[in-house]
């Protein structure tokens, strides 16, 4: 029984991403944010969103999933949003630039794709 609970529990969490991806593609246009922070444990866990925007004009930003990377260098992060938006079907070119960065974060900044 919990396993069947499980089961329905993942589907429908995959068809809510899918939607909010659908409605991303329909958009044109996106910015994903990636949040990282520390577990108590020490280990790196990033929150990753998308921001769009309907026909209307209407701002979306929907929370699409928890991911532990291996490391928080620059290009570690830089695979891992590759990975997110190949694993969602979103297209780089429909992705805008926002950055907002804490205090403490020193940056370097290169090309995703």
């Amino acid at each position: 029984m919990i396993f069947v609970m499980e089961a329905l529990r993942t589907k429908y969490a995959h068809d809510i991403v899918k939607r909010i991806c659908d409605e991303v593609r329909n958009s044109g246009t996106f910015v994903i944010i990636v949040d990282s922070t520390q577990y108590v444990s020490g280990a790196e866990q990033e929150s990753v969103c998308l921001r769009y925007v309907d026909a209307s004009l209407e701002p979306y930003e929907k929370f699409i999933g928890m991911y532990e990377p291996p490391e928080t260098s620059g290009s570690t992060e830089a695979a891992c949003i590759r990975d997110v938006l190949l694993c969602l079907n979103l297209s780089m070119a429909m992705l805008c630039v926002q950055i907002q960065f804490g205090c403490q974060a020193t940056v370097k900044l290169t090309v995703l794709s």
